[in-house]
């Protein structure tokens, strides 16, 4: 009787309609989601463009990034003089307080300080400034001049409803989030940290999720990609352990946003969306079988024809990048190293997790104890900690619980805080130490497991 109700719920589609859906999102999953193997390397389409794109510019790659920071700084002092010569979206990038110009101008001053080894070497050195502009920047940069170009491939044709109605049964009562974040997922996974957490900016902004939920999923879900966990495995010596480490990954960070939803400050942020909700197709009462739904869903997103305003959408992301982000990125990460590489700081912050990691047994609990907060900073230094220590045990622990943190100044952190979403700098603090806590003795009991 199923097959028949839904059958005549599909013959109503045209095949333009279905084509309108199935075209551009099968485009979207081979550029962004779906790895091919290319001369003996796993790798993503999308990556191939941004690696052409990065050896097209060369060494004029740092030079158009500060050109960038400087377009940012300039018009944003032009905003801040005569606001009302911006409308719309320019209001949007170039209209803000005289703090974030200020860190906009400091950002170009700190781009050429570094680029010409200027000043203070702690400012340009390759640990520090360095590190954040021509490893983070250069490769944000061309990043989103594609991701913004194609985003609309997955955001604008029907996948995100597809997606979201197969797997809101699963992700809607265990972590209490939409379906449709499976994207989010899947992006991270595949992609970058960064433009997951960009993704789920964006679409909260378009009101297909909740304040709580785009909270939940920028922290919780927008994960180190596999590649980069390939390359960290690499870097601690453990390389054979790539599958081990990644399946003990998914267990770990399934349960720690397993508890993380439920308890604060995630659990207390507002239900409330920014503007009229958007993911209405999440029909729970519908007769039709659940491909059956995704499919309706999918179609319905594409019932009013195409118009330029589904590109625009991308290339707003980029701008978004370019010129608020990137500003606060290279501030707030030069500040971040500075702080992570010549000051006490980090080892103030590490005593308790000396004791910690002691009463769980962990060897060289000392010198592993850094890595538990040095994360925080960026998503590299629990590695480079790491990587000094003997036992796999203990570099097992640090791997897994890095990656599970998530949240760092270098990357995901600056980008949570630029967004709409109602959260802190202090809610991101609270959020990565109880992801730690939660963290470290799960990843210790399968390590027990395992070794």
């Amino acid at each position: 009787m199923e097959d028949r109700n839904n059958y005549s719920y599909l013959e109503d589609i045209t095949r333009k309609q279905f084509l309108r859906f199935a075209i551009p999102s099968t485009a979207g999953l081979l550029l962004f989601l779906i790895p091919f193997t290319i001369d003996g390397q796993v790798t993503l389409l999308l990556n191939l463009l941004i690696n052409w794109t990065s050896n097209l510019l060369g060494t004029s790659l740092i030079p158009c990034i500060i050109v960038i920071l400087s377009i940012s700084a300039i018009v944003s002092v032009l905003g801040l003089i005569k606001p009302s010569f911006f409308k719309g979206y320019w209001q949007d990038l170039f209209v803000t307080s005289p703090f974030m110009v200020a860190v906009r101008i400091s950002a170009v001053i700190l781009g050429i300080l570094i680029f010409l080894n200027l000043g203070p070497e702690v400012i340009w050195e390759e640990n520090t400034g360095g590190s954040v502009l021509n490893n983070l920047l250069a490769n944000l940069t061309p990043f989103f001049l594609w991701a913004g170009l194609l985003f609309p491939l997955l955001t604008e044709f029907g996948l995100m409803e597809f997606i979201g109605t197969l797997m809101s049964p699963i992700l809607r009562p265990v972590f209490k989030i939409p379906g449709h974040a499976a994207v989010n997922c899947a992006l991270a996974w595949m992609g970058s940290a960064t433009f997951g957490v960009a993704f789920t900016s964006q679409q909260y902004e378009k009101g297909y999720y909740t304040g709580r939920e785009a909270i939940s999923i920028a922290t919780g879900f927008t994960v180190t990609s596999i590649p980069m966990v390939v390359v960290f495995s690499k870097i601690l010596g453990i390389p054979q352990m790539f599958t081990t480490v990644y399946a003990s990954f998914i267990v770990v960070g399934f349960l720690t946003n397993f508890i993380m939803v439920r308890i604060p400050p995630l659990s207390r942020k507002p239900e409330h969306y920014l503007v009229p909700h958007s993911g209405s197709y999440e029909n729970e009462n519908s007769q039709a079988g659940i491909l059956t739904r995704a499919v309706l869903a999918a179609v319905s997103r594409n019932e009013t024809p195409p118009g330029k305003w589904k590109w625009f959408s991308g290339l707003k992301l980029t701008g978004n990048i370019w010129f608020t982000l990137e500003p606060l990125i290279l501030v707030l990460g030069t500040i971040a190293m500075i702080i992570a590489e010549h000051t006490p700081a980090v080892d103030w912050l590490a005593y308790p997790f000396i004791f910690i990691l002691s009463s769980l047994g962990i060897p060289e609990a000392v010198a592993a104890a850094p890595a538990m907060v040095i994360g925080f900073f960026d998503a590299f230094l629990p590695i480079i900690v790491g990587a000094g220590i003997g036992s796999e045990f203990t570099k097992f622990v640090i791997l897994i619980v890095s990656l599970v943190q998530i949240i760092f100044m270098t990357g995901t952190g600056p980008l949570i805080l630029k967004s709409k979403m109602p959260v802190n700098f202090l809610d991101l603090v609270m959020i990565f130490l109880l992801r730690t806590l939660i963290a470290i003795p799960v990843t210790v009991g399968l390590g027990y497991l395992i070794f």
